[in-house]
Parts: structure tokens; sequence; C-alpha cells
């Protein structure tokens, strides 16, 4: 049976005793080979496998799957060839969840996406780019981290006249509204319920991006793909990659 997102939330807030830790910079790198493994699925003596706490506040929750279709975290996304478990935790400190993926790739998220499936650790062995002795997930395959003391974020219902919608697609070729449009550092649902006013709709992206419109182009999207924190607001969700959190003039 697959875990469900209150088993792995309830997972998250256990004690564990053993902490993630780097070898002494004078020991042998093993080759990034899956064979690297023993017949029994052991890691090499100078590999550590992910395992209790890390960073003080996230705790391993073990390696589930992903892929670009359907992602597993659906909050901010960081690339860096130089990742590290250390970079991914920073980058996602204000999220409940972190993963790492491909040695290279940090994807955070407000909750793991129900389509997540956990698989044997055996399957996430690639090293981090930034350091060789920490695992950062593998080829569609995440190393997923929980954070049991973060706040967790959740759309406004009503705002400034505005009633929540869903999340909704978008793209740069082709918006989804096509009326005013605001990028600020400090955005918040607030904010771009001001932005908007007069028009029908309302929709944030990316954090950061407000747009308004009298007609709504696009379609309905799981509204689990919004998972971007407003920047200005960590408690309010902003949209997601190419996703509106879409708001309409409620009615009431």
């Amino acid at each position: 049976m697959a875990p469900t997102r209150t088993s792995i939330w309830a997972a998250s807030l256990l004690i564990l005793s053993t902490t993630i830790s780097a070898l002494p910079s004078d020991a042998t790198v093993p080759s990034l080979h899956h064979n690297n493994l023993d017949p029994r699925g052991n890691y090499p003596s100078n590999l550590q496998p992910p395992q209790g706490h890390y960073d003080g506040r996230y705790r391993y929750q073990g390696c589930y799957t992903d892929s670009r279709a359907v992602k597993s975290l659906t909050g901010k996304v960081t690339r860096d060839p130089h990742m590290t478990l250390e970079k991914c935790a920073y980058e996602c400190k204000e999220y409940p969840f972190f993963g790492t993926e491909y040695g290279t790739q940090c994807f955070c998220g407000t909750e793991l996406e129900r389509s997540a499936r956990r698989r044997p650790q055996s399957e996430c062995v690639q090293r981090c780019g930034g350091n060789p002795y920490q695992i950062c997930g593998d080829a569609d395959r995440l190393s997923v981290y929980a954070n049991g003391d973060s706040t967790r974020a959740d759309n406004l219902e009503y705002v400034g006249g505005f009633k929540f919608a869903g999340c909704w697609s978008d793209s740069v070729a082709t918006r989804s509204l096509q009326g005013n449009m605001r990028t600020d550092g400090k955005m918040t649902v607030e904010l771009c319920a001001r932005v908007c006013q007069g028009s029908k709709y309302m929709g944030l992206e990316y954090g950061s991006q407000c747009f308004c419109g009298n007609h709504l182009g696009g379609h309905a999207v799981h509204k689990d793909e919004c998972g971007y924190l407003c920047v200005g607001n960590k408690r309010e969700i902003c949209g997601g990659s190419a996703r509106l959190s879409l708001y309409s003039v409620s009615q009431h």
C-alpha cells in the first residue's frame, strides 16, 4: 500500500538518532555506477547513506519516484552543478519538504504529492554534484526530507473581493490572463488583489508574479500543481511554474 500524505507528514515528526555527515577529504571517491552496491544493497564504506536528522530540522523520508510529467514536489526549483544537501535545505528553508534529484537538482514543496511512490534506497544512489559523499536522488528519483517545524501554507479562500477558483494553466506564449501584470519581490495574495481591482480575474505565479484580466484562457489543473510560496508571505501560495493560483470576483 502506498504511503499517504498523512503518514508521510507524521513520519517527518519522528525523532531519529543518526545524522548525515561527510567523510574526510582524503577518502577515496568510488565511481558513480550503481554496481558499487554490494549484492545485499549495502553502500560502499566511504559513501554515507541518507538517514536521520539533517540541518537540525529536516528528517530523511526515503527515496521516492518523480518525473517531468508528474512532479512529486511542486514548489521552488533550483539547479546547481555544485548541489549539496546544505544548499537544497537552505533554498527550501520556508517549505515543509525538500528533495534532491540527478545529483544537481533541488525541489521544494508544501507537501509530497499523492503520485509519489516510495522506492528501495538502492534506487537513490547518485552523488551530489557539490559533495560526492552525500546522496542527491537519482534518475527520476528524489531523496526526500521533511521539516516538521514548518508552518503549512494554504490558498486564501476570499481576499479583496475575490474568491479562490483553483490552480490554472499558463504559459509565456499564451497568457491565461492578458490584462495588467506586476512582478514584486514582496508579492502576496492581498497585494495582487489590490493590483487587480476592477478585473474579473486575478492570478499569482512563480511566487512573485500577479496577472489580471477580464477573459480567462487556459484550463484547470490539479490544485497541488500550485505549490510556490508567496515571496511576501510564506504562509500563502502564489501559483507554481507555469501555473496560476486563480481567483475570480466573488458574488457574495
